[in-house]
């Protein structure tokens, strides 16, 4: 077995197979390797839906390979830019509400 992921240039997940394998619904994944002769893509189709579930798939080629899908959510914590730019923009409404000259007709 041998691990070529130093020569992966680029991978793509499709929900569909435009390219290949079978006529039944399947998920692909490219993957363009660089090779010595230069670039060369790779099709893996999958059973359908498994991009869509944590779980391991064997590929339907004749190439064996193995898909691993996990889910992980990221803390959503907005970054100090923005922030500032909230702080700074209530500042800017506090100061314009503060300042406004009220017109006084007697």
């Amino acid at each position: 077995m041998k691990n070529a992921s130093a020569a992966i240039q680029r991978v793509r997940f499709e929900a569909a197979c435009p390219n290949g394998g079978g006529t039944d619904a399947c998920d692909q994944v490219s993957i363009v390797a660089s090779t010595g002769f230069g670039s060369t893509i790779v099709y893996r189709y999958f059973n359908d839906g498994a991009f869509a579930a944590s779980g391991s798939y064997q590929s339907r080629t004749s190439t064996a390979a193995t898909l691993t899908v996990s889910r992980s959510l990221a803390p959503v914590v907005p970054e100090p830019a923005t922030w500032a730019t909230m702080v700074l923009g209530f500042g800017m409404i506090g100061f314009s509400l503060r300042r406004r000259t009220i017109l006084r007709f007697t």
